[in-house]
């Protein structure tokens, strides 16, 4: 009896684990978008991405076409990691804004493709600096949930 179960453990869990196939998913991005996103050139972007802290070994390839486009291969586990990063950022970002006790800080809507920044004139250069975090992770999340950034 305890072999038949354990047999059956083993198939139902082996199927379980063929169910459960990782997908990959291929992103074509434009070097102005590269640019943008990422603040490099589709041709140096592996080796940014292989010293950032965040995306080091999170993709699965990353090559450039004919075109000069940045062709980036994720599987789900990279999508999500990529995700829960960008998400704990702005958390942490939106946070510090309420801290500071002001009426200031960002929206971003839903999907990313709005961003609305408020600020006063003596924080406008540190506010630059956020929205240097800002505009690129909002591309990256478009690009992640399937919208062209």
């Amino acid at each position: 009896m305890k072999k038949i179960v354990s047999a059956i453990l083993i198939l139902v869990t082996l199927s379980i684990c063929i169910g459960c196939e990782v997908q990959e998913h291929t992103y074509i991005i434009s070097e102005r978008t590269c640019n943008t996103m990422f603040s490099h050139p589709p041709e140096e972007w592996e080796e940014v991405a292989n010293i950032s802290y965040w995306i080091q070994g999170e993709y699965v390839s990353a090559d450039v076409d004919e075109e000069g486009n940045l062709v980036l291969v994720l599987n789900d586990k990279h999508i999500w990691h990529w995700k829960r990063y960008i998400e704990e950022d702005l958390k942490k970002m939106l946070e510090a804004d309420k801290r500071d006790g002001e009426e200031y800080g960002f929206i971003i809507n839903e999907d990313y493709t709005e961003l609305i920044y408020m600020t006063d004139r003596s924080f406008y250069f540190g506010s630059m600096i956020k929205l240097g975090y800002l505009i690129p992770y909002c591309g990256i999340m478009q690009m992640l949930i399937g919208i062209d950034p």
